[in-house]
């Protein structure tokens, strides 16, 4: 009876086929994450910006800082008599301080005289 076994050499052989696949999916990976925070990022920058004009255009001043564009409730009367609540910004993440974080888990930068809110994550300042 012959006995047909895995040698040695075939055992590595699949060993670092292996090793080299998970390094192709480890480096694909890592890409699309970037991808994904890279559009979350002009994402957040669009709609924290458009509640920034929002809350101006309200109350006739930029808002003190990001809390209070994130926490200060606007009621809308609709046509119909109906009291809508609304916040002028969703807080989607935030770091142990309270303060909104990126995508890449960086603060955002907010001057209140001027309404200008940027990412301080490197590479991303000017977006």
């Amino acid at each position: 009876m012959n006995k047909r076994s895995l040698t040695l050499v075939e055992l590595l052989l699949v060993f670092c086929l292996i090793l080299v696949l998970i390094g192709m999916y480890g480096i694909c990976f890592n890409r699309l994450t970037l991808v994904a925070n890279e559009t979350a990022l002009r994402y957040e920058l669009n709609n924290v910006r458009s509640g920034i004009i929002y809350y101006k255009i309200i109350n006739n001043r930029f808002p003190a800082d990001l809390k209070e564009l994130t926490e200060k409730v606007l009621t809308i009367e609709t046509e119909y008599g109906i009291n809508k609540q609304r916040i002028f910004a969703k807080a989607l993440r935030l770091d142990k301080e309270g303060n909104l974080v990126d995508p890449f888990y960086n603060k955002y930068f907010y001057d209140n005289q001027t309404g200008r809110f940027r990412s301080l994550t490197k590479n991303y300042e000017a977006w």
